[in-house]
């Protein structure tokens, strides 16, 4: 009997050990992780930096998108043209190829507004003519960092 307590005590024990060493272990990877998320966090937080003060040297300069396109008026009205998604504060419009003529009169087309998604373009003024040819204007919109 005297041997199964003593072999059941050194079982004990070596289980206790075991158990001992996996929870140093644990704690090693615990305080490893601990640790690794505070270098990440850092990291996160430079990155965020860098990021702003990138954006705040490249803002305005790199295109960010550009969308291109022309329209056929046959009318001298308003028109609206629908765009992917923009940010308009950042944005440039350039209208190309026409400028709407009547008897001593040009009505240079103007942007009368430009949205997130959509850009609307009329005549410089009130025109009433009915052209006899489809005539084309071609736009662009620049989008910038």
């Amino acid at each position: 009997m005297e041997v199964l307590k003593m072999a059941t005590k050194t079982l004990q024990l070596a289980i206790q050990s075991a158990v001992d060493g996996v929870k140093t272990v644990v704690d090693a990877i615990k305080t490893t992780t601990d640790s690794t998320k505070v270098k990440v966090d850092s990291t996160a937080t430079k990155v965020e930096e860098i990021d702003i003060k990138v954006g705040t040297l490249l803002e305005g300069r790199v295109v960010k998108s550009v969308q291109r396109g022309a329209v056929k008026i046959s009318t001298a009205t308003s028109f609206s043209i629908t765009l992917a998604k923009i940010n308009p504060a950042k944005a440039h419009v350039e209208l190309y190829g026409i400028a709407l003529t009547s008897a001593s009169n040009d009505f240079p087309p103007y942007v009368n507004s430009l949205s997130e998604t959509q850009l609307v373009i009329k005549p410089s003024a009130t025109v009433d003519v009915n052209f006899t040819n489809n005539i084309v204007l071609s736009w662009e919109v620049i989008e910038f960092y």
